[in-house]
Formats: structure tokens, sequence, C-alpha cells
């Protein structure tokens, strides 16, 4: 597990926490929607999310189902360790004002 994934992952769990809290500005949901679509790319051999953005359709979505397929195993496999991201982004979230 990478610094890099953890770090995807906490940024998108305190953008979940937040869109529960609030309702986000468009600036805010476009950063978090950029967090999450890197966050599943990790789970595949695409490198970038400039690489993603210029597969066709197609190839976008299948590599999309992939990166969301590998998250919810990864969410599965390391539940004590969601859990623990997701307490910490909530703290982070009322410590910040996000």
């Amino acid at each position: 597990m990478t610094s890099q994934l953890l770090a995807l992952a906490a940024g998108y769990f305190l953008c979940s926490a937040a869109a529960e809290e609030q309702v986000l500005p468009k600036a805010k949901i476009d950063e978090c929607n950029a967090i999450y679509t890197q966050l599943k790319l990790s789970f595949t051999d695409v490198e970038s999310l400039d690489q993603f953005l210029a597969l066709v359709k197609d190839e976008r979505a299948a590599v999309n189902r992939q990166g969301y397929a590998g998250y919810v195993n990864w969410l599965e496999e390391n539940p004590e360790l969601v859990a623990s991201l997701r307490s910490e982004a909530r703290l982070n979230l009322y410590r910040f004002n996000f």
C-alpha cells in the first residue's frame, strides 16, 4: 500500500464527510471528483489523470469499472484502516472547516 493511495483515500473520505454535512461549491465538487478518479486509477495500470482523459469513451469506462472494483476490494480487505481514515476525515472536517 503506497502513501499516495492513503493520501487519496484520506482526501476522498474528507470530501465524502464534507458532502454529508453541506452542499459543496462547484470548485470543491470538481476537486473531490478528481481525487476520487485518481483514487480509482490507483487500482489500474493507467498512470495519470491526463492519460485516463486521453482514452476514448469506452476505454475510460472500462478503466473506471476496473478501478472501482479495485477500490471496493481494497475497502473490503482493509476495514480497520478504512474506519480509521474515515474517522480521521470527520475530525479533520470539523478542525479545518472544509
